[in-house]
Protein backbone atom coordinates (compact mmCIF):
# COMPACT_ATOMS: atom_id res chain seq x y z
CA UNK A 1 0.00 0.00 0.00
CA UNK A 2 1.45 3.41 -1.24
CA UNK A 3 0.68 5.84 1.66
CA UNK A 4 -0.77 9.68 0.09
CA UNK A 5 2.16 11.15 1.20
CA UNK A 6 4.09 9.17 -1.37
CA UNK A 7 1.78 9.45 -4.31
CA UNK A 8 4.16 12.55 -6.08
CA UNK A 9 6.95 9.63 -6.23
CA UNK A 10 5.16 7.57 -8.73
CA UNK A 11 4.25 8.46 -12.17
CA UNK A 12 1.57 5.94 -14.11
CA UNK A 13 3.78 3.88 -16.55
CA UNK A 14 2.38 1.97 -19.96
CA UNK A 15 3.19 -1.09 -21.39
CA UNK A 16 2.67 -2.54 -24.75
CA UNK A 17 3.43 -5.56 -26.60
CA UNK A 18 6.63 -5.36 -29.48
CA UNK A 19 4.14 -5.93 -32.00
CA UNK A 20 2.05 -3.25 -31.31
CA UNK A 21 4.77 -0.60 -30.66
CA UNK A 22 5.95 -1.16 -34.49
CA UNK A 23 5.21 1.93 -36.14
CA UNK A 24 6.01 4.44 -32.45
CA UNK A 25 8.97 5.23 -30.69
CA UNK A 26 9.27 6.29 -27.52
CA UNK A 27 12.33 8.00 -24.91
CA UNK A 28 13.15 4.75 -23.06
CA UNK A 29 12.43 1.37 -23.63
CA UNK A 30 12.45 -1.55 -21.18
CA UNK A 31 12.65 -5.11 -23.09
CA UNK A 32 11.94 -7.95 -21.07
CA UNK A 33 13.28 -11.57 -22.73
CA UNK A 34 11.83 -14.54 -20.94
CA UNK A 35 13.55 -17.61 -20.23
CA UNK A 36 11.00 -19.02 -22.95
CA UNK A 37 12.61 -18.19 -26.32
CA UNK A 38 10.31 -20.06 -28.39
CA UNK A 39 8.79 -16.68 -30.46
CA UNK A 40 12.31 -14.40 -30.15
CA UNK A 41 13.35 -13.93 -33.88
CA UNK A 42 15.31 -11.50 -35.14
CA UNK A 43 12.93 -9.06 -36.59
CA UNK A 44 11.35 -9.43 -32.92
CA UNK A 45 14.47 -8.23 -31.45
CA UNK A 46 15.45 -5.33 -34.62
CA UNK A 47 11.50 -3.93 -33.79
CA UNK A 48 11.93 -3.69 -30.41
CA UNK A 49 15.80 -2.02 -30.08
CA UNK A 50 14.73 0.02 -32.94
CA UNK A 51 11.33 1.69 -31.29
CA UNK A 52 13.73 3.55 -28.65
CA UNK A 53 14.72 7.38 -29.74
CA UNK A 54 16.75 7.83 -26.38
CA UNK A 55 17.44 4.93 -24.24
CA UNK A 56 17.02 0.67 -23.56
CA UNK A 57 16.76 -1.00 -20.95
CA UNK A 58 17.17 -5.40 -21.36
CA UNK A 59 15.70 -7.49 -18.80
CA UNK A 60 16.90 -11.08 -19.77
CA UNK A 61 15.86 -13.66 -17.51
CA UNK A 62 18.78 -16.40 -17.20
CA UNK A 63 19.43 -19.44 -19.29
CA UNK A 64 22.23 -21.96 -19.83
CA UNK A 65 23.20 -22.04 -23.21
CA UNK A 66 22.93 -20.13 -26.63
CA UNK A 67 23.67 -16.83 -25.73
CA UNK A 68 20.32 -14.24 -26.23
CA UNK A 69 21.17 -12.47 -29.74
CA UNK A 70 22.92 -15.84 -30.89
CA UNK A 71 19.62 -17.81 -30.51
CA UNK A 72 17.56 -14.50 -32.34
CA UNK A 73 19.94 -14.37 -34.98
CA UNK A 74 19.49 -18.31 -35.77
CA UNK A 75 15.51 -17.77 -35.68
CA UNK A 76 13.50 -16.03 -38.39
CA UNK A 77 10.56 -15.67 -39.78
CA UNK A 78 11.67 -13.71 -43.24
CA UNK A 79 14.78 -15.82 -43.97
CA UNK A 80 13.05 -18.03 -45.87
CA UNK A 81 11.49 -15.28 -48.11
CA UNK A 82 13.27 -13.29 -50.71
CA UNK A 83 13.79 -10.24 -48.79
CA UNK A 84 16.99 -7.62 -48.16
CA UNK A 85 16.01 -7.10 -44.46
CA UNK A 86 19.02 -8.42 -43.30
CA UNK A 87 21.71 -7.91 -46.23
CA UNK A 88 21.79 -6.14 -49.79
CA UNK A 89 19.24 -7.09 -52.38
CA UNK A 90 20.62 -9.38 -55.14
CA UNK A 91 19.65 -7.94 -58.28
CA UNK A 92 17.39 -9.33 -60.48
CA UNK A 93 20.29 -11.15 -62.49
CA UNK A 94 22.21 -12.58 -59.86
CA UNK A 95 19.18 -14.48 -58.40
CA UNK A 96 18.19 -17.94 -59.48
CA UNK A 97 14.90 -18.63 -60.81
CA UNK A 98 14.50 -21.94 -62.17
CA UNK A 99 10.57 -22.24 -63.23
CA UNK A 100 11.65 -25.28 -65.06
CA UNK A 101 14.25 -27.68 -64.79
CA UNK A 102 17.70 -26.13 -67.06
CA UNK A 103 15.85 -22.92 -67.30
CA UNK A 104 16.73 -20.30 -65.38
CA UNK A 105 14.38 -16.96 -65.53
CA UNK A 106 15.79 -13.23 -64.48
CA UNK A 107 12.86 -11.93 -62.51
CA UNK A 108 10.38 -13.20 -60.43
CA UNK A 109 7.64 -11.38 -63.03
CA UNK A 110 9.16 -13.94 -65.50
CA UNK A 111 9.00 -16.88 -63.31
CA UNK A 112 5.10 -15.67 -62.93
CA UNK A 113 4.89 -15.95 -66.32
CA UNK A 114 6.63 -18.84 -67.09
CA UNK A 115 4.73 -21.14 -64.76
CA UNK A 116 1.35 -19.41 -66.62
CA UNK A 117 2.42 -20.42 -69.85
CA UNK A 118 4.01 -23.74 -69.06
CA UNK A 119 -0.25 -24.29 -67.54
CA UNK A 120 -1.55 -23.07 -70.81
CA UNK A 121 0.74 -25.10 -72.50
CA UNK A 122 -0.20 -28.59 -70.95
CA UNK A 123 -3.62 -27.54 -71.58
CA UNK A 124 -2.73 -27.65 -75.10
CA UNK A 125 -3.09 -23.72 -76.06
CA UNK A 126 0.00 -23.19 -76.80
CA UNK A 127 4.01 -23.68 -77.16
CA UNK A 128 6.54 -21.18 -76.34
CA UNK A 129 10.37 -20.60 -75.88
CA UNK A 130 12.65 -18.49 -73.41
CA UNK A 131 14.84 -16.21 -74.67
CA UNK A 132 15.27 -17.64 -77.89
CA UNK A 133 17.13 -15.84 -80.06
CA UNK A 134 15.39 -14.07 -83.45
CA UNK A 135 17.18 -12.58 -86.41
CA UNK A 136 16.72 -9.70 -88.30
CA UNK A 137 18.94 -9.31 -91.21
CA UNK A 138 17.92 -5.97 -92.44
CA UNK A 139 18.98 -4.25 -89.31
CA UNK A 140 22.18 -2.67 -88.73
CA UNK A 141 25.23 -4.43 -87.25
CA UNK A 142 25.16 -5.57 -83.71
CA UNK A 143 21.53 -5.23 -83.76
CA UNK A 144 20.77 -8.34 -86.13
CA UNK A 145 19.78 -10.52 -83.24
CA UNK A 146 17.01 -10.05 -80.53
CA UNK A 147 16.37 -12.16 -78.03
CA UNK A 148 12.37 -11.31 -76.26
CA UNK A 149 11.13 -12.94 -73.12
CA UNK A 150 9.06 -15.18 -74.50
CA UNK A 151 8.43 -16.53 -77.88
CA UNK A 152 4.96 -17.98 -78.34
CA UNK A 153 3.15 -19.79 -80.68
CA UNK A 154 -0.30 -21.02 -81.23
CA UNK A 155 -1.72 -23.68 -83.77
CA UNK A 156 -3.88 -20.58 -85.45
Amino acid sequence: RIERSQHDNFEPAYAITIHKSQGSEFDHVLIVIPEKRALLTRELVYTALSRSRGSITLFVQEVRGEPLLETARSISSVLSRSTSLFEAPLADGERVIEPEKGIRVKSKIEYIIYRSLMKARSDGWLSFIYEKELPLPDAPPGLRVIKPDFTIETGG
